[in-house]
C-alpha cells in the first residue's frame, strides 16, 4: 500500500487500483480501506466501470499512523488529510463515497472544497449529522478495554472494534474529539449532486431524508434489510454508485 507523509508529518496509507476518473473512498470509524472497501469487492466494481480508486486510510485506523492525542483528529485535519492525497495523485477533482466518518468529511469537502468534488454519495449518514454524538463513554470503554462498562446497545460495537485489531487507544482519542455538528445554513451552498444512501435497519443515523432535504440537489435512498455496515455489502448500493459517477461523467 502507498504511503502520504503529510504536512505534519503523520503517515497516511492509501490504496490506488486502477485508471479512469478518480473515485475517492473514505471509511468508516473503526474501518480502513481494506475492511470497508476492498474485502467488499469495490476496487474491481470500480475499476470495471472505468473508474480509479483511490481509497484513504484515516489517520489512526488501518496502516496509517495511530494518533493518541485528541486534538489530532480534529475535522478540518481530517479533511485536509483527504486534501493533501488529491495534492500528492496530481488529482484535480474526483468522485467521492464517504462512509459514516467517512461521509462526515465528504459533507465537510461538500460545503469548503466543492471545486474538488464531481459528485458524491454519502453512506449510513443522516438526520444524525445535525447533532455532535456524546462518545465520551465510547472513549472510556476503548481505554479500559472493557465493552462491560457500555450499556448492553453499545457494547458488541466496541466487541467488534477490538476483535478487528484497531489501536483501542487511537480509537479513544478520535472518540474525545467528536464530529462537530452542522447546520442547514452550512449545508445550503452545496449545489454539487449528492446521493445519501442508509440501510432501513441503520438505527444509529436517524432520518436519512431530513439531511437530503438540506442538500440542494440531492436525494436519499433506503436499502431494505441492511444496518449501519452491511448496507457496504449491497448490490443496490453499489449499482448506485457506479451508475451515478457514471452519469456525472457523461
Amino acid at each position: 500500500m502507498p504511503l502520504l507523509t503529510n504536512r505534519e508529518g503523520i503517515a497516511l496509507h492509501f490504496v490506488d487500483e486502477g485508471s479512469g476518473m478518480p473515485v475517492i473512498l473514505l471509511h468508516g470509524f473503526g474501518m480502513s480501506a481494506d475492511s470497508c472497501w476492498g474485502s467488499r469487492g469495490w476496487y474491481p466494481l470500480l475499476n470495471g466501470h472505468g473508474f480509479r480508486a483511490i481509497a484513504l486510510d484515516s489517520r489512526g485506523h488501518g496502516q496509517s499512523a495511530k494518533l493518541t492525542d485528541p486534538a489530532l483528529y480534529d475535522s478540518d485535519k481530517m479533511k485536509a488529510d483527504v486534501i493533501e492525497l488529491l495534492d500528492h495523485l496530481g488529482v484535480e477533482k474526483a468522485f467521492f463515497i464517504g462512509h459514516s466518518m467517512g461521509a462526515r468529511t465528504v459533507i465537510n469537502l461538500l460545503a469548503e472544497d466543492s471545486a474538488r468534488v464531481l459528485a458524491a454519495v454519502l453512506v449510513s449518514v443522516g438526520e444524525n449529522a445535525f447533532t455532535s454524538p456524546n462518545t465520551r463513554m465510547l472513549a472510556d470503554a476503548l481505554i479500559a478495554n472493557d465493552p462491560s462498562v457500555l450499556p448492553p446497545a453499545l457494547a458488541p460495537f466496541v466487541e467488534m472494534l477490538l476483535s478487528m485489531g484497531n489501536d483501542a487507544a487511537a480509537l479513544a482519542a478520535y472518540c474525545m474529539n467528536p464530529r462537530p455538528p452542522v447546520s442547514p445554513e452550512y449545508l445550503a451552498g452545496i449545489d454539487t449532486p449528492v446521493k445519501i444512501v442508509c440501510g432501513s435497519k441503520d438505527f444509529v443515523v436517524g432520518d436519512a431524508n431530513k439531511l437530503a432535504a438540506a442538500i440542494r440537489n440531492s436525494d436519499a435512498t433506503i436499502v431494505a434489510e441492511c444496518e449501519h455496515t452491511d448496507v457496504l455489502s449491497s448490490s443496490k448500493l453499489q449499482a448506485l454508485a457506479t451508475d451515478f459517477f457514471t452519469d456525472c461523467a457523461k
